[in-house]
């Protein structure tokens, strides 16, 4: 199969006779001849005075044994008037001879190559021949001895069954002692490539291309909640990225807008907060019945309000902090509970990333409703990021709505994120192709350089620093990116709030939930063995549109 450039046919092109070529040069020819279509360039001025002309050729086709064939393409019934000699086109005047064309355009395109600085070394390299192609025609015998060119260089239908012969014929036995490799033939490629492809989209333009997409499919999203409104208590299981977070939102506004008073809650503080203040960024304003916190929060400060003692975490050990949330909290949440009236609790609670809720959260969870048994209960959850609780134990039986697709990811990131799941071929992307992620490989001391490396490309690619986070398994205490770290281009990472001249750093847990458009992560080889999936399942999944691994790519823990 033929190297096609560009790898798809432009939009642009109406003309069927060269769609239908494109296909089948791809197709019928070999892996070693490269396919230019519709190759666009400029003959100078004349003398340095005028007007330069702008040139096309409809398929430039490389072989490296025989040589350049440049290919002028004409649709319809072709033929030419014996009292004029002028060609038409299906009864439209063409206002050149197509053979003419073809000759005129090669000896163009050889002048390009021997002036242009990629390819002036190696213009004796070169060997060029042209020809046409009538693909929609038949040519009668007879009609090759009133043809300006040799029949074997003027293809019409009957030579569509074998492109290869054609191509070998119309470029003929070509001189071995030319043969295109190399550095010659990689400087042709890169000239003929950019002619006729159009130059890559820079990552801030394609960021907002692929923007664009991610929207209309969030959008598609809110179709779900069409379902979740027949619903009082609903559990929806999704990948990373098919928009639970999003239809969490949704679900909490809605209720909201019914009068109804509802808590959203989550197991992030970092997730609760960016959520309190997208709800009142497009609110305008938190409603007096809409109450956004991080389940710790909410059941510190009931407690507090309803005069239930507390202990302060932070004069806590780390081991004390661990048994005090997951034990101590819910249960002195269950002692507050006793103090609340009607008024005090909720009608509805939205609970999002709800694997991370341990098994003893839910009671004091449910007795936030007003009704325990019958109020309003949304629960979204994704298995495959649990990174906090053994087990996942949720008060809503299944069947569970599920939600395969991803909507938020490019198909490049899902595809390495998805090799981390434990049931990738479950999922599916709807995301745009988006960049491949770049892997850097190297030594934990060389990270630091790699990253300001990194930084400062996406700087010069005109990304801001709000745009980018760097992710670590560490913790802001153990991590070798400290507080303050220059990164280059004026810049320097923070563990807190950033502005203008810091690029936030963030433990992968704490950002669960959370996204970026693009993602570098950080000393992979300190992430725990019996966790290594899920972590990274995690940490790919947070870049929307490119990612970046420092240190080289863990392999997937098997199952």
């Amino acid at each position: 199969m033929a190297r096609m450039y560009p790898r798809e046919i432009k939009r642009s092109t109406t003309s069927g006779a060269e769609r239908l070529l494109f296909e089948e040069l791809r197709r019928q020819l070999p892996d070693e001849i490269m396919v230019f279509h519709s190759v666009c360039w400029q003959d100078p001025p004349v003398d340095g005075r005028g007007l330069s002309r702008d040139r096309e050729a409809d398929f430039v086709i490389l072989d490296p044994s025989r040589g350049i064939l440049v290919l002028e393409v004409k649709g319809g019934q072709v033929w030419r008037d014996p009292d004029t000699g002028l060609y038409y086109s299906n009864e439209h005047l063409l206002e050149e001879s197509p053979f003419e064309q073809a000759k005129t355009n090669m000896y163009s395109l050889m002048q390009r190559v021997r002036t242009a600085n990629t390819t002036a070394r190696w213009a004796g390299s070169y060997r060029f021949e042209y020809a046409v192609a009538f693909p929609d025609c038949y040519l009668l015998p007879n009609m090759a001895d009133v043809m300006p060119l040799p029949r074997h260089k003027v293809m019409d239908s009957t030579d569509l069954e074998d492109l290869g012969s054609w191509v070998r014929r119309a470029l003929g036995r070509g001189d071995p002692s030319r043969k295109l490799e190399g550095e010659a033939r990689a400087a042709l490629v890169r000239l003929l490539s950019a002619s006729s492809e159009p130059p890559p989209l820079g990552l801030l333009a394609l960021i907002e291309a692929q923007n664009r997409r991610f929207e209309e499919l969030t959008q598609g999203q809110r179709n779900i909640l069409l379902a979740m409104s027949e619903y009082r208590r609903l559990a929806v299981a999704g990948c990373a990225g098919s928009g639970k977070t999003f239809l969490a939102m949704e679900q909490a506004y809605r209720l909201v807008s019914q009068g109804l008073r509802v808590l959203f809650t989550c197991h992030n503080r970092a997730l609760a907060d960016w959520v309190r203040e997208s709800l009142t960024k497009t609110l305008g304003g938190l409603p007096d019945n809409l109450h956004v916190d991080e389940f710790d929060g909410v059941a510190i400060e009931l407690c507090r309000r309803h005069g239930v003692s507390v202990p302060d975490p932070e004069r806590l050990s780390e081991a004390q902090k661990t048994e005090f949330y997951r034990e101590t909290l819910p249960e002195l949440l269950d002692t507050a509970l006793g103090h609340m009236t009607q008024e005090d609790k909720f009608d509805a609670v939205v609970v999002d990333e709800a694997q991370d809720f341990h098994v003893l959260r839910w009671g004091p969870l449910l007795g936030l409703l007003k009704d325990p048994g019958e109020g309003h209960l949304y629960i979204f959850y994704d298995s495959n990021q649990n990174l906090f609780v053994p087990e996942v134990d949720f008060p809503i039986p299944r069947p569970h709505l599920m939600l395969r697709q991803n909507c938020r990811n490019t198909q490049a990131i899902h595809s390495l994120a998805a090799k981390y799941h434990s049931d990738p071929d479950s999922l599916s992307c709807l995301g745009p192709e988006g960049l491949p992620p770049k892997v850097v490989e190297c030594e934990p001391t060389a990270q630091l350089a790699a990253l300001r490396r990194e930084i400062i490309e996406l700087r010069e690619q005109g990304l801001s620093p709000s745009q980018i986070v760097v992710l670590t398994p560490r913790s802001s205490r153990h991590s070798d990116f400290k507080e303050g770290t220059d990164v280059g281009h004026g810049l320097r990472l923070t563990w807190g709030k950033p502005d203008s001249g810091h690029v936030a750093i963030r433990n992968i847990y704490a950002y669960k939930g959370l996204e970026a458009d693009v993602a570098i992560v950080v000393e992979p080889h300190h992430i725990h063995r019996e966790k290594l999936s899920q972590v990274l399942y995690v940490a790919f999944s947070r870049a929307r549109h490119h990612l970046v691994v420092l240190g080289g790519l863990p392999e997937p823990r098997s199952s």
